[in-house]
Order: C-alpha cells, then sequence, then structure tokens
C-alpha cells in the first residue's frame, strides 16, 4: 500500500467511526425538549475503564535537511482509565490517563556530509532505506464534558482537555557493508514529554443506574518532541515530530 493511500485508509477509518458517533448524537439530540434538555439524572463521582482501536497519523521526522525519516504506523490499541465528577447540571470533570500502542514501518534517508562514501568505513555503514518499529505513548489529561439527557437512557456529550504526551519512538533498520555484510541499525529509540490537547465525542447509555456503557471518538495532538537518533554519516542528532492519533474506544462507567 503506497504512503497516501495508507494515510488515506486510517483517516476514513477514523472518519466513518467519528460520522457514526456524531450522526447518533445527532440524532439523539432532535429528541430533546426543553424540560429534558439540561436535565440530569444522576451527580456524583464516577470512574471509567475503556479501550479500543487508535489510528496514528504519519510521523515524520527530520534533523534539517541531513536525514529524514517517515513512518506509517499501523492500527493500534489503546487503554485507559477515568476519575471523575458529575454536577448534575450536565456538566462533568475528570483526570484521564491512557496508554496506546501502535507497530510501523517507513523508510530512512540521509545526505552525505563526508568525503567518504557509506559502506567504506565499519562507522559509515549504508543504511535503509526501508524501516521497521513501534510507537507508543503515555497520557494524562484534565478533560471537561457537557452531557445531553434526551431520554431513553441515552446521553450524547462533547469534550475537550489539556494534558501531556510522553512519545516513545523505536526505528530500527539494517546496515549494509560494500563487503557484503549486514546488520540490524537503530536509528531512534527515545521518548520525549510533551504538552497536549484533546476532543472527543460520544455517547453514553444506561445499563443500570450506576453504570454506563459509553462509546466514543477521540483525536489527541501533542507539541513538537525532540529524541536522539542517530544515523551513518550524521553520528548523532535529535529527531523532531508531533504526535497525532484518531482513536474509538469503549468501555464502562460507574457511578460511586
Amino acid at each position: 500500500m503506497t504512503q497516501s493511500a495508507s494515510l488515506l485508509a486510517h483517516r476514513l477509518k477514523a472518519g466513518m467511526f467519528a460520522a457514526l458517533v456524531l450522526g447518533a448524537a445527532v440524532i439523539a439530540t432532535s429528541a430533546v425538549t426543553a424540560s429534558t434538555a439540561h436535565a440530569q439524572a444522576d451527580e456524583g463521582f464516577y470512574g471509567a475503564l475503556h479501550g479500543g482501536a487508535v489510528f496514528p497519523e504519519n510521523i515524520n521526522s527530520s534533523k534539517g535537511s541531513t536525514a529524514q525519516l517517515h513512518l506509517d504506523p499501523d492500527t493500534g490499541w489503546q487503554l485507559g482509565g477515568t476519575y471523575g465528577y458529575r454536577f448534575g447540571n450536565g456538566f462533568r470533570g475528570e483526570l484521564a490517563i491512557d496508554y496506546l500502542h501502535a507497530d510501523a514501518n517507513g523508510r530512512y534517508s540521509e545526505t552525505a556530509i563526508a568525503g567518504v562514501p557509506c559502506g567504506t568505513l565499519a562507522a559509515q555503514p549504508c543504511l535503509g532505506p526501508a524501516v521497521d518499529g513501534n510507537f507508543n505513548s503515555w497520557s494524562g489529561f484534565a478533560m471537561a464534558y457537557y452531557d445531553l439527557n434526551v431520554g431513553n437512557n441515552l446521553h450524547p456529550y462533547v469534550g475537550g482537555g489539556l494534558g501531556f504526551l510522553r512519545t516513545g519512538l523505536e526505528a530500527e533498520t539494517t546496515a549494509r557493508m560494500n563487503n557484503g555484510t549486514t546488520s540490524s541499525f537503530d536509528i531512534v529509540d527515545g521518548h520525549d514529554t510533551e504538552f497536549a490537547y484533546r476532543l472527543t465525542a460520544g455517547v453514553a447509555y444506561d445499563i443500570s443506574p450506576t453504570t454506563k456503557f459509553d462509546v466514543g471518538y477521540t483525536f489527541t495532538r501533542s507539541g513538537r518532541y525532540a529524541m536522539d537518533g542517530r544515523g551513518s554519516l550524521i553520528p548523532a542528532f535529535d529527531f523532531d515530530g508531533r504526535t497525532q492519533t484518531h482513536a474509538v474506544k469503549a468501555g464502562l462507567q460507574f457511578t460511586f
């Protein structure tokens, strides 16, 4: 699959689910009357556990014009939990912690800045272009939501928040010498923490007075990270990039 086709597939998957979630919210919201639009049946502390699929956008990192790393993450997975408080007027706030992981493949290239061609010296093998790796992150967010009580035990919601993302990135390629020998070569294996924001929408359904089933869509975007990397003709440098993910999640909320 080409880079553009793979990226389009990721976005279509996430976009289709987002459309379904938002469509369900619109249909449910259309049933709201003036007397029920802001009426909420519960108030107090709650906790939630969720999991789902993650669709990271392509990762493009570079060291100026001398080295470029492109990674196309596969569909990954995410697990997380939240602890929050409902105020009884439709608003709620929570603290959310998540972990996600996705394998990735891509390519690496670098521009020679030395007089000796790659593959001649053991310290300067020819690298790539094929790259395998993985992408992961821990995140913590302070989130704010607004829930609608539209009857029929449905609670469409929208929300957003600010927090941090600790991104981990591993990328490995093949080092080749002119004598035909090969070995593995780590281009990047690092972590960095950046501020991030998150937007989400979904629908919760009352299974019981204290339990809700929740399904939703989440978009997360971080600031630019910098990670330690190394090349062949460029011995040591930082890769910079940005994390953007789409996620489809489902889980249970428990009111205490």
